[in-house]
Formats: structure tokens, sequence, C-alpha cells
């Protein structure tokens, strides 16, 4: 093989690196991009991750859309966080399904939260069960529907990370029926 038969190998091996990045740094570029929105700064993860999604396609841009409805959300921006998630890929996303619902959450839109939330909390696959979970018990006392949530709130009372949230909420809905005693049972359980 002489010269220019080597050159255009290397030559096609280079483009090939550069124009398909490999989905490893693209999920890091999403981490990088998202990593404002950790840091309490959404306005910078919005800026961030619009301008990456512009430039990715397929389940690259799914993820990086859906990092970007969080961030949209966060910045209290629920209407284009909804607009974003209307693509039916993210639509039908479990994912993305409680990204709405938070989004409807955020527009007082509390009906419409609660459906979405329990469709994510009644399934066992998903990383935001427990999350969905107490976003439910949370628009149903939006809902002045107190019995229907303190068994929510109950239900996720062991939780790491809902746990004591959810006995405070419970304690507050039984201040609230006037019933002190099993208010005070619910915080030192």
């Amino acid at each position: 093989m002489n010269f220019s038969g080597h050159l255009a190998g290397a030559i096609c091996i280079g483009a090939i690196a550069f124009a398909a990045p490999a989905s490893g740094q693209i999920k890091t570029e999403i981490a990088e991009a998202a990593r404002p929105l950790d840091e309490g700064v959404p306005e910078v993860a919005v800026y961030q991750l619009q301008k990456l999604v512009a430039r990715l396609s397929g389940t690259d841009a799914i993820k990086a859309k859906e990092k970007l409805a969080e961030a949209l959300i966060a910045e209290r921006r629920s209407t284009e966080a909804l607009h974003l998630l209307e693509e039916p890929a993210l639509r039908d996303s479990t994912s993305g399904k409680f990204l709405r619902a938070q989004a409807l959450a955020g527009l007082n839109r509390y009906g419409e939260a609660l459906q979405l939330y329990r469709e994510t909390a009644n399934d066992n696959s998903v990383q935001q069960q427990a999350a969905a979970a107490f976003g439910a018990a949370e628009m149903l006392r939006a809902l002045d529907q107190a019995d229907e949530a303190i068994p929510a709130y109950r239900a996720l009372e062991n939780d790491p990370r809902f746990g004591i949230s959810a006995r405070l909420r419970e304690a507050e809905l039984f201040i609230a029926k006037q019933d002190s005693v099993v208010a005070t049972d619910c915080l030192i359980r």
C-alpha cells in the first residue's frame, strides 16, 4: 500500500472518530451540562443543555432533553418543560411521565399531576418510584383529599429519602383534623 492509501485510511478513521463521539463521551457531556442543576443553578444548566440538545440525536438527545426538562422545572419554567415533554419519545417514557407530573404540579394542575405520579409510582422498575409516590401524596393533599393522602404518606414513612417529610406531612394533616394525639404519634414513630 502506498502513502496515499495509508493517508486515506487514517482520514477515514479520524472522520469516524469525530463524526460520532462515543456514547460514554455523550453521557459525560450531558452530565457536565446538567451539573449546575445539582449545584442549585438551574438557569446555567438550561443554557448548557439547550446548546447540547441542538447537536444531539436519537437516544442521546432524549436523555439530554429529559435533563433539560428537569432544569426548566427547577427554574420554574414548567410550561416550557411541558412543551418539550410532549415529544412522543419523552411522552411515553416513564421518566418523561414523572417530569410531566412535576411540571403539571408546578402549574397547579394537581389532578393531572396526580394521575401521572400514580402511574410512575406503580411501576416497580422506575428509579423515581418513591419520589412519584410522595408526589402523588402531595397532590392528594393539595386537592384537599386528606383521607387518601394520609395512607399515601404512611406508606413512605420508612423510605430513607422521603420518610421524614412523609411523617411531617401526615402529622400536619392530623393537626388540621384536630387530632393531636395521632399527629404526635406520627412524629415519634
